[in-house]
């Protein structure tokens, strides 16, 4: 990857670029041509499972205005009610209270702006998350190794996933053992 490719990416996405090349690592990270607007577009756009999809949602502590940041699997809702009990009431975030200001009588409508701008929001913050634990495993030296067996993650995977934590198979696995089962067959 030349210094011009990395110019086009986001700068997250450059930083890893950077590390991984500092690194002499083969793989440089893959973006979708386009945003996905929901986690079920990610996975499809980087031929992963729905459930491989980290999502994240930022709520706002009503009681001192502290941020709560919520992160799920993509094939997940979260439950505020849960959330509540755990770090006492909440609220939406600013970007999730302005979305729901544009609000018209067609409440379907205004429920899939809503849906729209939480989806972009969570992917940009898991993402971000994402990014920052692959840097933690470059400058580790772990990068591209399985977290559960420690096999060599296969290119392939690293090329269409570069923040992947597992083997396929130790995906399966994890997957299989949360209740989730692999819906690509992979």
């Amino acid at each position: 990857m030349c210094g011009a490719e990395l110019h086009a990416l986001p700068d997250g996405v450059q930083r890893v670029a950077r590390a991984l090349q500092d690194a002499a690592h083969p793989h440089a990270p893959v973006m979708l041509d386009g945003a996905a607007r929901t986690a079920q577009e990610a996975a499809d756009g980087l031929g992963v499972q729905l459930g491989q999809i980290a999502k994240s949602v930022i709520f706002k502590r009503k009681q001192d205005g502290v941020a709560v940041l919520v992160v799920a699997s993509g094939d997940r809702r979260v439950d505020e009610k849960k959330v509540s009990a755990l770090v006492g009431k909440i609220g939406r975030a600013e970007a999730a209270a302005e979305a729901r200001e544009h609000q018209s009588d067609d409440w379907a409508q205004a429920d899939a702006e809503r849906d729209l701008a939480f989806a972009l929001e969570e992917r940009e913050s898991a993402e971000l998350v994402s990014i920052d634990e692959a840097l933690k495993r470059i400058a580790d030296g772990s990068y591209g190794l399985c977290v559960d067996c420690g096999a060599s993650i296969a290119t392939a995977r690293l090329h269409a996933s570069p923040t992947a934590l597992r083997c396929v198979g130790c995906q399966e696995k994890a997957e299989k053992a949360q209740g989730n089962a692999p819906a690509h067959g992979y």
